[in-house]
């Protein structure tokens, strides 16, 4: 998961940096201005903008300072997405300035103090379908992304490392599905193994069962059949194995029917 924060104001940004301090796997980048809210989103994808309304245009140049540069930023930002053909990320406005109906419209929400905005940014949250990528392969990462931007609903984080994957769900424990390559390396510093999968299924298996919590689904991306294997090795395919695929058109209809 990845988050814009558009805030100038030293106190307000503490505050959001303390909701966001309570996912350990949210990474965020913080802009105080508009020109540098717009080249952070240039620049990468985000599935979360918080911003306030007043800020300046320019950074420490206070004359280029609007009470709604928020809004035009706003406005900026979806035509950046459309020119890219890229879905536009949900937008949290964090301020006391009022907005009309019609300023409201397509934002998820405005929150005017410190409790409104927690209570604002946990329903978000909790409105998301949290997915996990477990890919070493950056062309198969761009890929599995492809498809999943197509859906609003879903949030995504990723892993190149089995031992990457078991820190995202340890920390994240409402993580729904899990799409897997079946070679990836144990550790960053090791080669890609072709048994890495089924042994990440069994960790996954583990620390649902310590934790009490449902298994996520488990969806193959890969050629390597990941039943014939298991059934070779005399292993019980787990009941949360949902489908395997090697396409993105069969990602995204698995995708379909559990989203």
């Amino acid at each position: 998961m990845r988050i814009l924060v558009v805030e100038d104001n030293a106190y307000k940004l503490r505050t959001i940096q303390y909701q966001l301090s309570i996912d350990k796997e949210i990474k965020y980048d913080v802009a105080s201005c508009a020109i540098e809210a717009f080249m952070h989103f240039k620049e990468s994808q985000y599935d979360l903008i918080i911003l306030d309304l007043g800020f300046c245009r320019y950074k420490k140049d206070q004359s280029s300072y609007e009470s709604k540069m928020g809004l035009e930023l706003y406005e900026n930002l979806k035509i950046e997405c459309r020119r890219r053909k890229r879905k536009m990320p949900d937008v949290i406005i964090f301020s006391e300035t009022e907005l009309t109906e019609d300023e409201k419209d397509g934002i998820f929400g405005k929150a005017d103090t410190e409790y409104e905005f927690a209570e604002l940014f946990r329903k978000w949250n909790d409105s998301k379908v949290k997915v996990l990528i477990v890919e070493d392969a950056l062309k198969k990462q761009i890929l599995v992304q492809d498809v999943l931007s197509k859906f609003e609903k879903i949030i995504s984080y990723k892993a190149t490392s089995a031992e990457n994957a078991i820190t995202i769900l340890e920390n994240i424990n409402d993580i729904t599905i899990v799409i897997l390559d079946m070679s990836f390396p144990w550790n960053n510093n090791d080669k890609p193994d072709g048994s890495s999968g089924i042994k990440l299924v069994e960790k996954m298996q583990e620390i649902c069962a310590l934790s009490k919590r449902s298994m996520p689904k488990i969806v193959i991306y890969s050629i390597t059949p990941f039943e014939d294997l298991m059934l070779r090795q005399g292993k019980q395919i787990p009941e949360s194995f949902y489908g395997q695929t090697f396409y993105q058109r069969g990602l995204e209809e698995i995708l379909k029917e559990i989203v």
